[in-house]
């Protein structure tokens, strides 16, 4: 192969010269006959107005405990600490309003014990967002 050429996805090269080469394709099959190894399954929930739930297959069980799988899933790593019991209540002084961050929290908080739709934290740059983003973020994870 020349440095030169480039691969499509469907195995066609675009070269200098034109040529084509051919596309191998491996099968494999699943591990797990009810989630097709994706490790998870969508659960309808009881009343059917909600969409459905995402939940950890039973063959994730083999590997570890679902809420460890989460914490591994969602690469958090260094913010697994934001939490909203490490978060100041008040925020950082002379970053945001003590009272605005209050009402951000508890509004992070109610969101977290029902994550329906969406929740949009915007301010300026050390207001403490990706706090409160990781907070929910831990807190969905905590609860599996």
């Amino acid at each position: 192969m020349n440095f030169g050429d480039t691969w499509t996805n469907n195995g066609r090269r675009n070269g200098h010269n034109g040529r084509t080469a051919k596309t191998l394709a491996v099968e494999v099959e699943p591990e797990c006959d009810i989630c097709n190894d994706a490790l998870w399954v969508a659960v309808a929930s009881g009343d059917g107005s909600s969409p459905p739930n995402l939940t950890p297959c039973k063959c994730q069980s083999k590997v570890r405990d679902a809420s460890e799988h989460l914490r591994a899933y969602s690469e958090l790593g260094q913010l697994e600490r934001m939490t909203f019991e490490s978060l100041k209540p008040k925020g950082r002084k002379g970053r945001v309003d003590p009272e605005q961050f209050s009402a951000a929290v508890e509004s992070a908080k109610e969101y977290a014990e029902k994550p329906d739709g969406w929740l949009v934290i915007q301010g300026p740059a050390g207001s403490g967002k990706t706090h409160l983003a990781v907070a929910i973020a831990n807190e969905a994870i905590a609860r599996g």
